[in-house]
């Protein structure tokens, strides 16, 4: 019994069980990682709704002087949103309205 223990702790060390857990959250997107010379460093990926909403607002703020109306005019005069788009941007409206 001591043996199979001794065995199996060397097959499974924390240092491999560690990488392999951090490798899969890296394949699930979890986590992202950066190559530092030998060394790689872990860091959790933002959610996309964040990076969405930040990137949206960096957009507006290059393109549009940080104006969201003059970007919304911009989108309505060009034809850019649906029927079906321009009916939940009105519930969304009415809603932050309340």
């Amino acid at each position: 019994m001591i043996i199979i223990t001794i065995a199996l702790l060397a097959f499974f060390s924390p240092e491999k069980t560690i990488k392999t857990l951090i490798n899969r959250l890296v394949k699930k997107g979890i986590v992202r990682f950066e190559k530092e010379g030998k060394a790689y460093r872990y860091s959790p990926v933002p959610e996309r709704e964040a990076v969405r909403a930040e990137e949206s607002k960096d957009f507006i703020e290059r393109i549009f002087g940080g104006s969201v109306k003059a970007f919304m005019t911009n989108m309505i005069k060009n034809d850019a949103l649906s029927d079906e788009e321009i009916k939940e941007l009105k519930r969304l409206l009415e809603k932050k309205g309340e």
